[in-house]
């Protein structure tokens, strides 16, 4: 292989999938303690559920809920409120819990998630993984079609909106058992990240992800960001690369963009979760409420010290945060 050759090839080997923005504060903060200065890490909390250590409880238990596992918490705590965006419509609509129990069932049985309360739930499983395509793959679709044409009785699908409310409130109360001391939320903290789509590129989707996840001005971010290269990681059994990258925003600053900011989105919509169960709500507009699941996918913003982000972040998040502060 030619010098060239090889040259190109790892080009295309260390193409990010992703962007993450390693936000700190502007100013250095005293920690007595250490009796140093530095700055604090910007942190969000996302919609994916931590299913070890403190977790493993919660995640147990959830894990006994069903034939076939989520991966991730269906959340719900009350009525779905939808803008106008997510109906393509001049006035948004607001969701029963038992419209809501109906799509989130639907969407559960599409990916052959069986909830156990239900009464026929064995055979349910065994139809569902029956619909496969000539390669024994799930088909998709057949398997769409047949969760919307399941009928579940109005009782059992109000238990098993109780049932999903119930872990919903375990969830972010945070105790370890059900009934605990409560604690930081079984929801996973990290910095703001996206993967990049085929039509961006790294530092659009730095941009659009901070604004997305962090409620950063995307004026401010595109004029700040800072280019720190890209952190190799391992991800289901391989190699894959995120470019990071820097960005120092004044704490008053932040605040101001997170007041004005997460006041609008607490009255666009109540929605948060991992799965896209909205779908499957009549009169649903999906393309547009992707883009309404896109801004409510993080809460609790926030700046920690670093002690506290080491503790917080997991493995890929803490990779990116150390090779950014090794690069400052």
């Amino acid at each position: 292989m030619s010098a060239l050759a090889f040259a190109a090839k790892k080009r295309r080997v260390m193409r990010p999938r992703g962007s993450a923005v390693c936000t700190l504060s502007n100013e250095l903060v005293f920690i007595p303690e250490q009796k140093l200065q530095e700055r604090e890490v910007f942190v969000v909390q996302g919609d994916r559920t931590v299913k070890s250590g403190r977790g493993n409880q919660l995640w147990s238990a959830w894990k006994a809920e069903w034939h076939g596992v989520p991966h991730n918490l269906y959340m719900i705590s009350g009525p779905l409120r939808i803008p106008p965006q997510g109906v393509k419509a001049e006035e948004g609509l607001t969701y029963s819990l038992e419209a809501c129990g109906r799509a989130m069932a639907r969407h559960a049985l599409a990916k052959s998630w069986v909830w156990t309360g239900f009464s026929n739930a064995s055979d349910l499983r065994a139809s569902i993984d029956l619909l496969v395509n000539e390669k024994g793959e799930p088909d998709k679709a057949a398997r769409k079609a047949y969760a919307c044409r399941v009928s579940i009785p109005k009782n059992e699908l109000m238990a098993f909106v109780s049932m999903c409310q119930r872990f919903t409130t375990w969830c972010e109360r945070g105790s370890v058992e059900e009934f605990g001391e409560p604690g930081l939320s079984h929801l996973l903290t990290e910095m703001v990240m996206g993967g990049i789509k085929k039509t961006s590129n790294a530092k659009r989707t730095a941009v659009e992800e901070a604004f997305e996840e962090g409620c950063i001005d995307k004026t401010f971010a595109n004029a700040n960001l800072q280019d720190k290269g890209l952190v190799e990681y391992t991800s289901r059994g391989r190699t894959s690369y995120s470019a990071a990258f820097l960005l120092l925003i004044p704490k008053a600053q932040m605040a101001q963009w997170l007041a004005v900011e997460e006041a609008s989105r607490v009255q666009e919509s109540n929605w948060f979760g991992a799965h896209a169960w909205y779908a499957y709500l009549p009169g649903i507009h999906v393309e547009g409420m992707d883009k309404v699941k896109e801004r409510h996918e993080t809460r609790n913003r926030r700046f920690v010290s670093l002690a506290e982000a080491r503790q917080l972040l997991d493995v890929k998040n803490l990779g990116i945060l150390e090779h950014v502060l090794a690069h400052m």
